[in-house]
């Protein structure tokens, strides 16, 4: 059972995305409004390598399903490296939300 319909964890956010503060939604919406309609990205910075990430939800389920089923490639940090095949992209499980496992601390 997941948590609603629509909404996706997404971690490994790539550190030069949040790099000085930078706000990575913005970078995310571009990623994922392929897939369709976003209704809210909040992301959650964290210390370490690629331990930042995000909640977003789209409109409908059938989006959610689908950036799930084809990924992301995320651009790679420095001209001429190899860019990051996929953020890790998974459902959200009702407890997760309710036994507050998502909070930001």
């Amino acid at each position: 059972m997941f948590a609603a319909e629509g909404v996706l964890w997404v971690g490994e956010i790539p550190d030069h995305l949040v790099a000085n503060g930078r706000d990575a939604s913005d970078h995310l919406r571009a990623l994922f409004s392929s897939f369709g309609e976003i209704v809210s990205i909040t992301v959650r910075t964290k210390p370490g390598t690629r331990k930042s990430w995000a909640m977003l939800s789209f409109t409908t389920e059938e989006a959610a399903v689908k950036a799930i089923e084809v990924g992301v490639t995320v651009d790679a940090e420095e001209p001429g490296m190899e860019p990051y095949r996929s953020v890790k992209i998974c459902r959200v499980p009702v407890g997760m939300l309710t036994q507050n496992h998502l909070s930001p601390d």
